[in-house]
């Protein structure tokens, strides 16, 4: 019995030995959104990120510089690593992340994002956005797992209109100690370019995120990477690029809400 027991024990010690240490999250907003893209396929990653994340969230999402935007710094490599995506190097991104807060449940919340025609979220830039969604949507609706998003979508920005093909990818998540979540993941796989060639939409991630901080609210965070090159170039500079990026995701909030409220 004393050797059966050592030998468990020795099982266990190595066990443990070989396990995979999990990486601590980042304690800052934006390396949060750039970890919460890298480690996607991760739930326990994403909870840990989530729950460093949530006191950023509630401090900060009625801020007036949370809803003007906040300057984002290209993503590294390893962030990215794990999606289909352009061959392109990162350092012409450019980033801006914003939060607000929703007078909406993020169930409401959860429910526009299973519609096929996505235009409602941004009515003054989309001309088109029709969207497939895969994966169990009653179970999404119910607060559980995962679906996965391909939508077609052409923009117009400036007077410059693109069409491209987003993927995007919604997750439940139940952090300890904290109210639902929703965190999403968006990327273009391919660049996408008007006729012309002129325009494009080099490349394109983002993290968006629903936070059920209350229940009759939703805290809602935004962070958006993009690179566009087009006839324009030179004459809109980078500033102004990135407040238009900024003033784009606060609409969207403002545009859906206003959406659920008419549903």
């Amino acid at each position: 019995m004393r050797v059966v027991i050592r030998r468990l024990l020795v099982v266990a010690v190595l066990a443990s030995g070989c396990a995979r240490k999990r990486e601590a999250a980042p304690a800052e907003m934006e390396e949060i959104a750039s970890f919460m893209l890298r480690v996607w396929d991760d739930d326990r990653a994403l909870e840990d990120a989530m729950v460093n994340l949530a006191p950023w969230l509630e401090e900060n999402s009625t801020a007036e510089d949370a809803q003007d935007g906040y300057r984002l710094t290209p993503l590294s490599e390893e962030s990215v690593s794990t999606l289909d995506r352009p061959d392109r190097d990162l350092s012409g991104l450019l980033g801006a992340a914003v939060a607000g807060v929703s007078p909406f449940t993020i169930h409401e919340h959860a429910g526009t994002a299973l519609l096929p025609d996505q235009v409602f979220s941004n009515p003054r830039n989309y001309e088109s956005y029709v969207r497939t969604v895969e994966g169990d949507e009653a179970l999404f609706l119910d607060c559980e797992g995962q679906v996965d998003t391909t939508n077609d979508i052409t923009t117009s920005n400036f007077g410059v209109t693109i069409p491209y093909v987003l993927r995007k990818d919604y997750k439940w998540v139940h952090a300890r100690d904290l109210g639902e979540a929703i965190i999403a993941r968006s990327w273009i796989p391919e660049k996408g370019c008007n006729e012309s060639g002129e325009n494009c939409l080099q490349q394109s991630f983002s993290i968006d995120l629903w936070y059920a901080a209350v229940p009759d609210e939703t805290i809602r965070f935004t962070s958006t990477w993009s690179e566009v090159t087009s006839s324009l170039d030179g004459l809109i500079g980078e500033d102004l690029q990135i407040a238009a990026l900024a003033n784009g995701m606060a609409f969207v909030f403002e545009a859906t809400d206003e959406f659920i409220a008419e549903q």
